[in-house]
């Protein structure tokens, strides 16, 4: 990853506003469930994870920055650290 890009996705990161929870339930319909606190939404995912193994769910962090028009869907990886 290049100095640009880490740069990039760490402003991103300094502008996640909250987190959503996304579970796939079938044939394009979702269960989107929002959260404020990262550690709320971690704790939701894993518990997702230990009651449904195969269960098909991503968390993701909403950032707004300032200077964009939408928000950006950051995809959070590396739940284990």
């Amino acid at each position: 990853m290049t100095p640009q890009e880490k740069a990039y996705n760490q402003y991103l990161e300094d502008n996640i506003t909250h987190y959503l929870v996304s579970e796939f339930l079938g044939r394009g319909q979702y269960r989107k469930t929002k959260f404020t606190s990262f550690n709320k939404a971690k704790c939701f995912y894993f518990t997702l994870k230990e009651d449904n193994p195969i269960c098909q769910c991503a968390l993701y962090g909403i950032s707004e920055p300032k200077d964009k028009l939408y928000p950006i869907n950051v995809l959070m990886e590396n739940l284990d650290v």
